[in-house]
């Protein structure tokens, strides 16, 4: 996915365009674009890249400080193809460098113009190793502008990589209720089953983050996914020293808490999690987040009846979490209650069985030139059933709002869109 994080030639025209379009009449006037703003556009736009950069820079040092011609020059030096390998790395990090000092001499009042300087703002950061940066500049864009052009996917892409599947999975049904073009609109959902089939390697993780965090050693989640992702690579020692000195710059951040005692569980050093619990700062010892982390420790020491309480309030915090369910089911067997074990092992079985149908799902889906047309309501359905059965009820409900949109006669889909809204598993 990380690959939508390059525009083409076609596509810097057609932002230049929603650039110029969001000015509105009045400011129409006062900054109607020059030819040469036009021809560089133009120049871009049929793949003649360095002769639309002379134009810009020309006009830049004719003309002084215009925040359109600097954003112009940002787009054409970001958005333009590179070659492959250490040539083309080398020369797309001298291009962001050389755009994010264009970016420094924009500033625009208007929303939707701001909102594509803080797209090409975080373009430029990510392509200079600083994902925090990055990050901020895309969330930026989508307050100023929620359906501006790729700050959305920028971001998924992002948290998909640094694993975050809260946030990624937030955003998306987030931006699928304001995306205006039906197609888009379907593909944010149809992401996260993308998402879903195609898990990250830890060893893909650890080669896309490991610069990142040598180029930016404070970016908490990059340390994060690279700490964890060294973790389930076997190589445990050097996630964990990475974590630890993150929970010591940062000693009463939650989420540098979280991950370290998430690399104990998943390294296997129990011990060492009961005695780094221990030590959570008295402001985070109450927090809902460690509540899966204290399941553990109760369940190493056999106290079945404590890790079912802890595991519960998890499971109030994580509904769709399947290894937290995994977890409360197993303690709660052993602690003696063997009817709601069993109702969720039940649950369990079939949320494994929904697996296989994620698979040719997404494939169909993912062949269709026109996923937003209503025709595909029964295709709609038949993911939101997989989608509910797998746990992921927050997606089940969309998709299926999905299905009564284009047949609000489908009673089945009514109901179980209703269930879902009224559920405690969907917030």
């Amino acid at each position: 996915m990380s690959a939508r994080l390059g525009f083409g030639s076609v596509a810097i025209a057609l932002c230049w365009v929603a650039l110029l379009a969001g000015i509105g009449l009045a400011g129409w006037v006062m900054l109607r674009p020059s030819p040469t703003f036009e021809d560089a556009a133009a120049l871009a736009a049929a793949g003649r890249f360095d002769e639309a950069e002379e134009r810009i820079n020309a006009s830049i040092k004719a003309r002084g400080s215009d925040p359109r011609a600097h954003l112009l020059a940002a787009q054409l030096l970001l958005d333009r193809p590179v070659p492959e390998g250490k040539e083309g790395a080398e020369l797309r990090l001298d291009r962001a460098n050389r755009a994010a000092d264009h970016l420094r001499q924009v500033q625009f009042e208007e929303p939707a113009l701001a909102a594509i300087a803080a797209l090409y703002r975080g373009k430029a950061s990510y392509y200079r190793q600083r994902t925090g940066e990055a990050e901020a500049a895309w969330l930026d864009a989508i307050r100023l502008d929620p359906t501006v052009p790729e700050a959305g996917w920028s971001l998924l892409d992002l948290y998909y990589l640094q694993g975050r599947e809260a946030d990624g999975q937030r955003l998306a049904l987030q931006l699928h209720e304001v995306e205006p073009d039906p197609h888009d609109r379907v593909q944010l959902l149809l992401e996260l089953v993308r998402q879903d089939v195609m898990p990250l390697a830890p060893g893909a993780v650890v080669e896309r983050f490991e610069p990142v965090v040598e180029q930016a050693p404070d970016d908490l989640h990059a340390v994060i996914a690279l700490g964890l992702a060294l973790v389930r690579d076997s190589r445990a020692q050097e996630g964990l020293a990475l974590l630890r000195a993150e929970v010591q710059r940062r000693p009463e951040d939650v989420d540098a808490w979280d991950a370290l005692l998430t690399g104990l569980d998943d390294a296997g050093e129990l011990d060492l999690m009961a005695e780094t619990i221990a030590l959570l700062p008295s402001v985070l010892a109450e927090s809902p987040r460690f509540a899966r982390h204290r399941g553990r420790v109760a369940q190493e020491r056999g106290d079945w009846n404590g890790a079912a309480l802890f595991y519960r309030h998890a499971v109030e915090e994580a509904p769709e979490d399947l290894r937290l369910i995994y977890r409360l089911s197993r303690a709660l067997r052993l602690s003696g209650d063997h009817a709601e074990a069993d109702q969720l092992a039940a649950m369990l079985e079939s949320a494994e069985q929904s697996k296989s149908e994620v698979p040719s799902l997404y494939d169909e889906a993912n062949r269709l030139a026109n996923l937003g047309d209503p025709q595909h309501a029964e295709l709609f359905r038949r993911i939101a059933h997989q989608r509910e059965r797998s746990g992921r009820l927050r997606e089940a409900l969309a998709w299926y709002r999905l299905v009564i949109e284009a047949r609000p006669e489908d009673s089945e889909s009514r109901s179980a869109a209703a269930r879902l809204a009224s559920s405690g598993g969907v917030r």
